[in-house]
């Protein structure tokens, strides 16, 4: 296998160096803006190690936040790559194994730390490792450490990689803090969005009128900075975003788009329609039984196309009521993962602040929730219990408010500003 030489961005052409001039370090780190080419780094990572310990039965472990995730981005990447150098590889989807030449990758979920412990690595390439709460980003490093601890062939120390978009103080941030603490070596790269030439300056300056201050240093700028103080929703202002009467009748061709989160005893569900570019959130729902849902949901809009978009950890819980689904005529759609909560509110307070999403006045649970959830101590979006826990109402609102955003040409700028090149997660129609 030849090596392949393409160029790189600073921030990239950084890291690979790093890992090649220091060959007794072993913990490296990339925190980038959106956009910046962090998975990409992680593709030549692996292609540079391919060719260098090709003969050799090194063992390297690849991990994301999800198989999907990892397999629609870093992994789909690296293929597209492979195909369009010649580079012959072998992938296992069954045994989440790649092989190319004598080495094993093997691809993890970083969502579940204990897969790590059933492999001996010689290095560790984790991404987006932020996407993960904080409890668990903590735990895949504590596992990768422990077992990436084969030294490769040629005496270079076992290492690991770990390359995010910083999600303000969480996993990332605690891991390089606690290393600072202990005094141990490492090496920080940091990438910016603006160093991808490959993106206009027009594209620059759309992201900045939509980012505030703190926003531009995480999402641009690849800095750390602390985007979880106070309310969750700090975009929702009830003078502004909460209309004082309805503006309009409900027309039997508007699209009714819901959200739905699930609780025992307490569902929450969100509708939305669409008018003149603004989103309107028109009711809300607590479900005592979900499935009487379809049925109500078809009372209060009897002759609209209707899309409902539950929680997607419910999929076995919505499959109970399909037929309740099918004779209500409702498009019920799963999506196969959920989106990340943190584009999810990021989505949900943009659109508030840019005067594109707003609450009717029969809407005053939800309006409730959106004012007093706020953040834990660990910088994660408070989780209560019960039926006036805040977060059930929020969730359902963000789940129907991401797909929406995911899909609608007129909210592609806000789309690209929340996840550049991520892949929209897929929906399955199953009623």
């Amino acid at each position: 296998m030849n090596p392949v030489d393409i160029p790189l961005w600073r921030h990239q052409q950084a890291l690979l160096t790093a890992i090649t001039a220091h060959p007794a370090c072993e913990l490296f780190f990339m925190t980038a803006g959106y956009g910046a080419g962090k998975s990409f780094t992680g593709v030549m990572l692996i292609l540079s190690l391919a060719f260098k310990y090709q003969d050799w039965a090194v063992t390297v472990g690849v991990g994301g936040d999800t198989i999907k995730r990892l397999r629609q981005t870093l992994l789909a990447d690296l293929f597209q790559l492979c195909q369009r150098w010649g580079i012959a590889y072998d992938q296992n989807t069954q045994r989440s194994e790649l092989r190319i030449g004598k080495m094993l990758f093997v691809e993890i979920a970083m969502s579940n730390p204990d897969l790590i412990y059933g492999y001996n690595f010689s290095a560790f390439i984790g991404d987006e490792i932020d996407e993960l709460t904080q409890e668990k980003a903590l735990e895949v490093f504590r596992a990768a450490q422990e077992r990436t601890r084969v030294t490769f062939p040629d005496g270079r120390a076992p290492f690991l990689v770990f390359m995010t978009t910083a999600q303000g103080y969480r996993g990332m941030y605690q891991i390089v803090n606690d290393l600072d603490e202990k005094g141990v070596e490492y090496w920080m790269v940091r990438g910016r969005t603006y160093d991808n030439k490959a993106l206009s300056p027009r594209y620059f300056r759309r992201l900045e009128s939509i980012y505030n201050e703190t926003e531009r240093l995480v999402f641009l700028e690849g800095m750390f900075a602390n985007l979880t103080t106070g309310r969750v929703y700090y975009g929702y202002d009830e003078e502004r975003n909460r209309l004082k009467t309805i503006p309009f009748a409900i027309e039997p061709n508007d699209l009714i788009r819901i959200g739905q989160d699930f609780n025992v005893g307490y569902s929450c569900g969100t509708a939305i329609v669409k008018r003149d570019g603004v989103l309107h959130v028109c009711k809300v729902w607590s479900f005592g039984e979900i499935g009487h849902a379809p049925k109500m949901i078809r009372t209060d809009f009897p002759p609209n196309v209707i899309e409902w978009y539950p929680d997607a950890s419910g999929v076995e819980i919505v499959a109970g009521y399909s037929k309740e689904v099918r004779e209500n005529g409702i498009q019920l759609r799963i999506g196969t993962i959920n989106p990340s909560v943190v584009d999810r509110i990021f989505f949900v307070n943009k659109l508030f602040e840019m005067g594109k999403l707003v609450l009717w006045p029969n809407c005053g649970p939800l309006s409730m929730a959106l004012k007093v959830r706020q953040y834990n101590d660990k910088g994660d979006p408070e989780k209560g219990k019960g039926p006036t826990a805040p977060d059930h109402r929020c969730d359902s609102l963000e789940y129907v408010v991401w797909r929406i955003v995911s899909r609608d040409p007129e909210f592609l700028d806000l789309w690209s500003a929340g996840r550049i090149g991520r892949k929209t997660i897929t929906d399955r129609i199953v009623a």
